[in-house]
């Protein structure tokens, strides 16, 4: 059974701000979701921010390497 007001249970919550960061809506209730798409949501959400990561890592080892050539 459903808590009366899921959002304010801890999973009500993680999937809250899942789908408010991600912008996903997979059902048109969030306590609908599946166990499964709820763990889909948090492996995109931790590729996402990984892929973000390596990009900022990638701009910041080119910008040191162009202060070294220039100094």
């Amino acid at each position: 059974m459903t808590p009366r007001n899921f959002a304010m249970t801890p999973e009500g919550q993680e999937l809250s701000s899942l789908c408010l960061d991600l912008g996903y809506k997979l059902e048109d209730c969030a306590r609908d979701l599946t166990r499964t798409q709820i763990n889909f949501l948090l492996i995109a959400r931790r590729l996402r921010f990984k892929a973000e990561n390596k990009v900022a890592d990638d701009v910041e080892l080119e910008q040191m390497l162009q202060s070294m050539k220039e100094g």
